[in-house]
């Protein structure tokens, strides 16, 4: 079975939502902590990377916490306050 049949058969059940929801948060957190920070393999594209202010960062970090909060909210009405405060 391929990861894309395993996501697909998981979506369909609360258990495997709340797991591929906060696996894809994980993800989302990682890339809004790393934007404006380039590692120098890639070639940045024309006139450079845009400035990302810390404020910004956390800002963003916030609204993906609160999105996380919501689809949990919906899916099993089981949200964790000990993971997900950012503000």
């Amino acid at each position: 079975m391929t990861s894309l049949e395993e996501e697909k058969r998981m979506v369909q059940g609360w258990r495997g939502r709340r797991y591929l929801a906060c696996r894809a948060m994980d993800v989302l957190e990682r890339v809004i902590d790393n934007l404006g920070y380039e590692d120098g393999v890639n070639p940045p594209p024309d006139g450079g990377l845009p400035k990302v202010q810390d404020q910004l960062r956390i800002e963003a970090g916030n609204q993906a916490a609160v999105l996380l909060r919501t689809i949990l909210a919906m899916n099993d009405g089981q949200t964790s306050g000990s993971r997900l405060q950012r503000f």
